[in-house]
């Protein structure tokens, strides 16, 4: 039995969606973010970054994971480093400080739940 379509659902080639946004943001800025859609309750975005391109360190409200979609990328938290290549997604709990360097050009996919 198919099952009904999700409203407001179309699917797209995340790799080439990255691939795009890189060719559109490079030169342009050390970091940009472009926000996809995404359910209620969830902001979804990529986030590039310029090879050595540093994202200072933040915390956000609610858990977040980090996806290496091109490139790679190291995230500091807590003391420890975390190497993420294309492909690698690391978890990151609400309101734990993180930094961003990027070893090379890359782009992140960043999916935060939202707080209310």
């Amino acid at each position: 039995m198919p099952s009904e379509p999700i409203e407001n659902f179309t699917p797209f080639d995340l790799t080439r969606a990255a691939q795009d946004f890189a060719a559109e943001a490079a030169g342009t800025a050390e970091r940009k973010k472009k926000t996809l859609p995404s359910p209620t309750g969830l902001q979804t975005f990529f986030l590039y970054v310029r090879a050595e391109g540093y994202v200072p360190m933040h915390q956000v409200a609610g858990p977040i994971t980090v996806q290496a979609v091109l490139g790679t990328a190291r995230i500091m938290s807590q003391d420890a480093i975390y190497e993420l290549g294309h492909g690698s997604i690391i978890s990151i709990p609400a309101a734990v400080p993180h930094d961003v360097t990027a070893s090379t050009e890359s782009v992140l996919l960043i999916t935060q739940a939202l707080r209310n």
